[in-house]
């Protein structure tokens, strides 16, 4: 067995000897000497790659989603589902909330949120309709990311009474305020309160559902019964040690409890954790569509099949009318790891001119897929586009 690695070792670097600039230049030369051949062989295969790169890369986005924070797959969210209508998720969970801060142990951090548009008013003029995150304090401990300027929220912006604050992101400091310097301290109307301006958070950053503006979350659980209030949305942030399956089967130990304790109002509820990044997507529970998407992978893997045996074809058939040529070079002292060294270089030259097509290709679509998107359904949530494209 040594014997036999080791001859494949000293083949190896034989191989790698014989690799020169000659050889790619002569693979060049072959592209352009078989231009018919050429143009099929890369159309094929780039068409092959750029449908392989969007799919695989739509497909890993649904299956496993991460989020583009510091340590983004240990960032859950806390729902909670209607075991007596399959598929709702019951958001008004203020009073669980509550609860779940002081008894689960496994979730640090533990914020909410609820989804809401309000008008924004900058220098007594209309502006826009905006997405703005109602959120806890601890939303910004979660995410582990600083301000450019100014600070973020903290906790006694959580206070009932506290002064009205609003954290904004980059683009919107550009955007409303024309990037001013001298942003803290500045005010603004968002709907129907004043707010003070705070800090501005990185470009980049817009979490938890692709926000750019923040003010403090001060729900009261005493103004409302159980079961009612606002709708919420709750995340956290695993604690140390903690792994998702221990916090899972804590919340749900708690969610029985309740059900016991106050069944008018939980005995349907069966709270449970996933990663926050999969919260929002249709892949939360739907096992049927997660086989399925596991079955287009499956199909595109053959495609790809298919198209690297018909590419392989044409280049075994190009390379058979090349019999006088590989002979002459044998007659003149070319060795045979010589002569399929320089026919594999030649393939490599095609394949790589077929993978930097299909690339872009992939790029253009996608990123025009994502722009149609936006136009129809509003921004994707934050961290779900597709990142399958090398940087």
């Amino acid at each position: 067995m040594s014997l036999l690695s080791a001859n494949r070792r000293a083949q190896l670097r034989q191989v790698s000897r014989n690799v020169s600039w000659v050889d790619v230049k002569l693979g060049r030369r072959m592209f352009t000497k078989y231009p018919g051949l050429s143009l099929v062989s890369v159309l094929g295969m780039s068409i092959a790659i750029a449908i392989g790169t969007g799919v695989f890369g739509f497909v890993e986005t649904m299956l496993a989603p991460t989020l583009p924070l510091d340590g983004g797959d240990r960032i859950v969210a806390v729902q909670t589902a209607r075991a007596d209508q399959p598929g709702n998720t019951e958001l008004q969970v203020l009073h669980d909330f509550v609860a779940w801060r002081t008894e689960l142990t496994t979730v640090r951090d533990l914020g909410a949120f609820p989804l809401t548009e309000r008008n924004l008013i900058v220098s007594d003029r209309m502006t826009d309709v905006v997405a703005v995150a109602e959120i806890s304090a601890s939303g910004f401990r979660v995410a582990r990311v600083l301000p450019l300027l100014g600070r973020s929220l903290v906790e006694e912006d959580d206070r009932v009474g506290a002064p009205p604050v609003l954290v904004i992101g980059q683009r919107e400091w550009k955007r409303y305020f024309d990037g001013d310097p001298n942003i803290v301290g500045r005010t603004a109307r968002v709907g129907a309160t004043i707010y003070t301006v705070i800090g501005v958070m990185p470009e980049d950053f817009r979490f938890p559902l692709n926000h750019g503006f923040w003010i403090p979350l001060q729900g009261d659980a005493s103004k409302y019964e159980s079961g009612d209030g606002p709708p919420i949305e709750v995340f956290g942030r695993l604690a140390d040690g903690a792994t998702l399956e221990q916090a899972r089967a804590q919340v749900t130990a708690i969610g029985r409890r309740y059900a016991i304790t106050s069944p008018g109002t939980h005995e349907y509820r069966r709270p449970t954790i996933l990663p926050f990044a999969r919260a929002g997507s249709f892949m939360t529970t739907d096992a049927t569509l997660e086989w399925q998407l596991y079955l287009i992978q499956l199909g595109v893997s053959l495609l790809l099949a298919v198209v690297a045996v018909n590419v392989a074809v044409l280049v075994y058939a190009r390379t058979a009318t090349r019999a006088t040529e590989i002979a002459v070079r044998t007659a003149l002292g070319a060795s045979r790891a010589r002569v399929v060294t320089q026919l594999f270089v030649e393939a490599l030259v095609l394949s790589a001119v077929a993978a930097l097509v299909g690339l872009s290709l992939a790029a253009v679509t996608l990123g025009w897929v994502e722009q149609l998107l936006a136009q129809s359904a509003g921004p994707l949530p934050f961290g779900s586009t597709c990142n399958c494209l090398p940087a």
